[in-house]
């Protein structure tokens, strides 16, 4: 068994306190992904090679965002 890899890119608006932040995953691959703000997932669907989902409810602070793709046959770079 060998994993498909899965080409993937992560964009987050840059927000003022009070408003969402837009996360934005790009992929080769259509499917589910789950996005990582700090330590909450958060499932995204790519369609067409482009998947959004809104953040809300943000502290002040700098995050870290990781993203996952769901599907076990494909393996993020």
């Amino acid at each position: 068994f060998v994993r498909e890899i899965v080409d993937v890119n992560i964009s987050v608006s840059n927000i003022t306190y009070g408003e969402n932040a837009i996360v934005t995953v790009k992929s080769n691959v259509d499917g589910e992904y789950l996005v990582y703000v700090g330590t909450e997932p958060i499932l995204v669907t790519v369609v067409n090679g482009t998947g959004n989902v809104s953040v809300s409810n943000l502290n002040v602070g700098s995050y870290i965002v990781n993203v996952t793709v769901v599907d076990g046959n494909y393996c993020c770079i």
